[in-house]
């Protein structure tokens, strides 16, 4: 993960910097970060792809919302830094994420990561997907299903589908195996999704209709009566 801090005012950009940095470690979130002093540096360092980027909207003849207009990784997430919400109504032309007003705390770093980047519940794994070199945090229980169409994997959650350049093989590996399930080559799916199996289909809660390879049959059915099995022994546990 790539963040950049962009502040031209040193104790400023110096204290996000801190900030950040504290709250990557105590979440043990690997990223390298980057620090400008003014929105014509930041722009020059368009090699580099950032998942999120601190920017202060008041700043020297390049202000922070033209920067951030002028930045061509459209999916980058933007939290402004300001003394002033005078400017918030022109920013929806970019990726703005949160807004914190100086001086900015260690809780107003926290919220605006998470809010770029949600943080893994303990009982609910996360799957990090590249989409066009952003990092997506998805939560396991959030995929109802997935499938692949040449080269393209579509990730298919309850509030939007989400495309990745990935095999389905190496996806599904990061997958909980007594959740997930291959019912054909081409797909991989939840069976907390799963309304009902019919004699050649499984029909899911969305609505969504996958078949099922005649070779995979015999063993969807098998690993569906024992997820089931298994989670109703939970349920009872937990009365």
């Amino acid at each position: 993960m790539n963040l950049a801090i962009c502040d031209d005012i040193n104790n400023d950009r110096s204290l996000t910097e801190m900030l950040v940095r504290q709250y990557i470690e105590n979440n043990n979130i690997p990223a390298q970060i980057y620090t400008y002093d003014s929105g014509e540096n930041f722009l020059n360092s368009a090699d580099i792809q950032f998942d999120a980027v601190f920017m202060d909207i008041f700043m020297g003849t390049t202000n922070g919302l033209e920067a951030a207009k002028a930045y061509p990784n459209k999916n980058c997430r933007f939290i402004f830094t300001t003394t002033s919400p005078d400017l918030a109504l022109k920013s929806f032309s970019v990726n703005v994420i949160h807004y914190l007003m100086k001086p900015i705390t260690y809780e107003d770093i926290s919220e605006a990561m998470r809010r770029c980047f949600p943080l893994p519940q303990k009982n609910d794994p996360v799957i990090n997907i590249k989409q066009k070199r952003i990092t997506i945090p998805i939560y396991q229980s959030d995929i109802s299903y997935v499938e692949v169409f040449g080269n393209t994997l579509v990730v298919h959650t309850p509030k939007k589908d989400i495309n990745a350049r990935m095999p389905l093989k190496t996806f599904y590996e990061q997958l909980d195996h007594s959740v997930f399930i291959r019912p054909r080559r081409s797909y991989i799916v939840n069976m907390n999704y799963i309304d009902e199996i019919k004699t050649d289909s499984l029909l899911l809660s969305n609505g969504a209709t996958i078949y099922i390879s005649r070779e995979q049959m015999s063993n969807t059915r098998i690993k569906y009566e024992k997820f089931l099995f298994e989670k109703i022994r939970e349920e009872n546990k937990m009365i």
